[in-house]
């Protein structure tokens, strides 16, 4: 049926604001102001299927190291669903919060290991102490579980059900966590593989390299529902730690996700900003000895791979 639309009613823009297609721009315009590149339904390879999936929102920023004779630098990635949902209601309890029970902090690039002497070295994040200003591990309050709350149509035929439902799905067909969580951890995992693949060390102009993971879910409206006392306790929040436990052959981990409103999120990008700038100021510190860190796992890196290129011959 072919239809001749002059201008748009006010049941139509109604229709447009319930899709979520206003809540993408408005995420996209934020994070433009604070400074990130951004790309709006970005796609990716989904390393368990081998199809093309896409994430609503992907923003990239550059925080170069004063290196005037190359690129070299840190790039904050973050990667966003963001779905018109009100209200989602996140379970939260008190955790451990340390970064190896509770989800570590994902980042790709060189180097991954800092050596202080040839035989002597620690994992990237420790040497930067990152449990101490991360905002992942400034909170003992974790959820791993949320639901929404949506009308219940059984309720139009029979008065006696009840108004509302709590479930994790949106209808029968579409789930929230497969619809929020897993598209940001396959998101994660894609940019890493991406990421090693294609970047090219060079010792000269770009021996520090090093992306850095944020995958958030921009929600309309969000509650936490804390039960870690004897009664429920319900509070109208603007950002939530969320942690996803996932395992498959080709993923296996346990990935943190920001859960936020539209305030929350940009709240969240300022002290994601602020953590950069942390990480940036840490390696500017030290870049000598993360130059010859990259250098030593590069000459690593090049030695596997010669070793497999090898085996195949054989």
């Amino acid at each position: 049926m072919k239809m001749n639309i002059a201008k748009l009613s006010k049941e139509m823009k109604e229709a447009i604001g319930r899709s979520g297609y206003l809540l993408e721009q408005e995420t996209a315009t934020i994070l433009k102001k604070k400074g990130f590149y951004v790309v709006p339904n970005y796609a990716f390879r989904d390393i368990e299927t081998d199809t093309s999936k896409e994430i609503d929102v992907w923003g990239m920023m550059a925080k170069l190291l004063d290196n005037r004779e190359g690129f070299e630098g840190i790039f904050p990635v973050l990667l966003i669903e963001v779905k018109n949902i009100f209200p989602l209601v996140c379970f939260t309890q008190d955790e451990v919060t340390a970064r190896y029970t509770m989800g570590d902090f994902q980042f790709s690039g060189l180097p991954k290991y800092v050596w202080v002497k040839s035989t002597e070295g620690e994992e990237l994040l420790d040497f930067l102490k990152i449990e101490k200003f991360h905002h992942y591990y400034k909170t003992s309050r974790i959820a791993s579980q949320f639901c929404v709350i949506s009308e219940n149509k059984r309720r139009r035929g029979n008065p006696n059900e009840p108004p509302f439902v709590a479930s994790h799905r949106l209808s029968e067909d579409r789930n929230l966590y497969e619809e929020i969580a897993l598209p940001l951890i396959k998101g994660i995992m894609a940019e890493k593989e991406k990421h090693e693949k294609e970047w090219e060390f060079d010792h000269k102009r770009e021996p520090i390299n090093l992306q850095f993971y944020y995958p958030i879910a921009v929600v309309n409206g969000l509650f936490e529902c804390y039960v870690g006392r004897k009664t429920p306790v319900y509070k109208k929040v603007h950002q939530i730690n969320f942690i996803r436990r996932y395992e498959s052959k080709q993923i296996s981990g346990e990935f943190r996700i920001d859960i936020c409103d539209r305030l929350g999120f940009e709240q969240l990008v300022n002290v994601i900003n602020t953590e950069v700038e942390k990480i940036a100021k840490k390696i500017r510190n030290h870049k000598k000895l993360l130059q010859k860190s990259a250098l030593i796992d590069a000459k690593e890196k090049y030695r596997e791979q010669k070793n497999i290129k090898n085996k195949k011959r054989k």
